[in-house]
This record gives C-alpha cells, sequence and structure tokens, in this order.
C-alpha cells in the first residue's frame, strides 16, 4: 500500500508544488487508535523540508469528500490544511503539511509559562475561530431534519448497548439518563457533514494561523461538534492543574457565540449540557475498550474521575 501511494504522490508532487521541486525522502506510517496516517517527508535542492500527511477515510464517506472538495472556496473558514489529492480507490485524502502546535500543547504552555506564544487573547480567537468552522461546516453541508432515533447515533448506541456502565453512576443517575435518552429519540435535529473530533488535540495553532485536522467526512446531528468541543475543554481544565477556568468559560462562549452567529441553531446551553452526561458515557465506554499506553493510562483514569463526578452533578439537573 505505502509503495503504490509513494508512486501516486511522486507523480503528482509537481501539480502539488508547481513552484517547487520536493523529492520524498521518507514515508512514516502511524497507526492510531482510529485511522492510518502515512507522513511523507519532502526534500528539496535546497535542503528544505516539508510534510504532507494522507489520511484513511471509512469506504462510505466517499460522496462526503466530494462534497466537501465542492466548497473549496471555505476551507480558510473551515480551518482545513490544503487538501492536495483524494485517492479514490484507497479512500485516502492526502493533506498539505502544517505547523504549530496543539491548542492542548499551548495550554499546558500557558500554566508554566514555556512559550510565550500563548496567551489569553490567542485562546478566545482560537474559541471563535472553531465556532465559526463548525458553524460553517453545518450550513454549507445541511441536509435534512431527522428523528434522533433515525441518525444511529453512536452517542447513543454505545450506551443502550452497554448496560454495564450505569453500574458506575447508580441506580437514580440511571433512571434519569434512561428517561432523557428517550426523550431526545423523538426529537427532530438537522443532519450535516460533522468533525466528530473538534478537540484541542486536533487543533493546531502557528503563529496566528489555527488548523483543524482530522476531518471525518460522515454525517450527523448537528449538535455533535459544539458538544464535543465544549465538553472537551472541561476535560482540559480537569487535566492541566491550575489553568484559569475564567478562560475556560470565556472560550466556550466565544465559540457558542461565533456559532450563533453563522449557523442562527440556538442550541439550549442546559440541553447541551444534558447531553454532556451521554458524551461523558461514550467516552468512558471507549476508553474502557481501546489499548493504553502509561501515559494514556493516566490520563484516560484522570478524565474518568472527573467525568462520573461530573455525570452525577449534571444529573441533578435532570427532570425524572
Amino acid at each position: 500500500m505505502e509503495s503504490i501511494l509513494r508512486d501516486k504522490i511522486e507523480k503528482n508532487l509537481k501539480i502539488y508544488f508547481p513552484n517547487q521541486d520536493f523529492i520524498i525522502k521518507k514515508v512514516r506510517r502511524i497507526k492510531t487508535w482510529s485511522t492510518l496516517v502515512l507522513y511523507c517527508d519532502l526534500l528539496e535542492d535546497d535542503g528544505k523540508e516539508k510534510k504532507i500527511f494522507l489520511k484513511k477515510i471509512h469506504p462510505n464517506s466517499k460522496e462526503l469528500v466530494f462534497e466537501f472538495l465542492k466548497i473549496k472556496e471555505y476551507w480558510n473558514y473551515l480551518l482545513t490544511p490544503r487538501i492536495l489529492d483524494f485517492f479514490v480507490d484507497e479512500n485516502m485524502v492526502v493533506y498539505d503539511g502544517i505547523k504549530g502546535n496543539t491548542l492542548s500543547k499551548n495550554m499546558f504552555y500557558y500554566i508554566f509559562q514555556i512559550r510565550k506564544s500563548s496567551s489569553k487573547k490567542k485562546f478566545f480567537k482560537t474559541a471563535t475561530k472553531m465556532g465559526t468552522a463548525i458553524g460553517y461546516l453545518q450550513n454549507l453541508t445541511k441536509k435534512r431534519k431527522e428523528k434522533i432515533i433515525n441518525m444511529n447515533t453512536l452517542l447513543i448506541n454505545r450506551i443502550e448497548s452497554n448496560e454495564q456502565i450505569y453500574k458506575l453512576i447508580g441506580k437514580e443517575c440511571e433512571i434519569k439518563i434512561k428517561h432523557f435518552i428517550d426523550f431526545i429519540k423523538d426529537l427532530e435535529i438537522w443532519v450535516s457533514q460533522v468533525h466528530r473530533d473538534p478537540t484541542p488535540h486536533n487543533i493546531y495553532l502557528y503563529n496566528d494561523e489555527v488548523y483543524l485536522l482530522d476531518f471525518a467526512f460522515q454525517n450527523g446531528a448537528i449538535f455533535e461538534d459544539p458538544l464535543c468541543f465544549m465538553a472537551s475543554l472541561d476535560l482540559m481544565r480537569n487535566r492541566i492543574p491550575f489553568f484559569p477556568k475564567s478562560i475556560i468559560s470565556n472560550m466556550k462562549e466565544n465559540f457558542y457565540k461565533a456559532y450563533i452567529d453563522i449557523t442562527q441553531e440556538h442550541l439550549e446551553v442546559s440541553f447541551l449540557n444534558s447531553l454532556k452526561i451521554l458524551r461523558y458515557l461514550e467516552l468512558i465506554i471507549m476508553y474502557d475498550k481501546r489499548k493504553k499506553n502509561i501515559k494514556r493510562y493516566f490520563v484516560e483514569n484522570l478524565d474518568r474521575k472527573y467525568m462520573l463526578k461530573e455525570i452525577k452533578n449534571l444529573c441533578m439537573l435532570l427532570e425524572n
């Protein structure tokens, strides 16, 4: 597979970069828990290096990649790196390489004053750009309204297929959560393309530029991405000691305001908070299933304790 992809890329390098002469120095294969990523290290005659990366997508996502390619003029708003190619037979999207560090690293740097480039102002601007990006993605790919029960929503399916999860939170919470799931199943929600994982680990900052990586090219309920982004900020607050709660609150507000300005979809904060219970339960189920290294074991245990506590607190706000 790698040799086929390498040959295809080498043939098209002059199309991707018409004003530069690159050769492929090496190809690195990285297997993550969710996808296959190939990095090509390119070398120019003057020694300048560049990277391009390839993301394997689900075979059923091809039409959604073509849909995404048709809105090329909005890629800057969507914060996506430049898409260089789409290898249909191999289900591979080819991206231009980017520079920078993740938002999660920048939040860490801010606390320990490792880099002066990490600032409250940059965090607030990033959250605003993220709200705009998610808003544009929904507006440009919005399709129809569907009942949540018909959406095959992972948020619900993973929980309903794992009754053991309720043992962690108690009978009272179980009753309230099941009642809430039954309630939302009949709600009609807009369907659009969703990123699926707009978390600080997939957001890269470089000077004034912001990039959002790892698009899923899948359809879903419009509440999925706002829910995921705002819940992930709470988890980062828990992971990084002494990170100011006020910064997280302002980032959420900036994100939500920008999102509303673009979509005019007023998702109630109370509704998103209730959905956050399901998001946390889904993450706990995912954490329990996937393999762990030492770093992931530590982080996920930290998350798990926080999420179980938050689930119980949020359950108190749910009606019976």
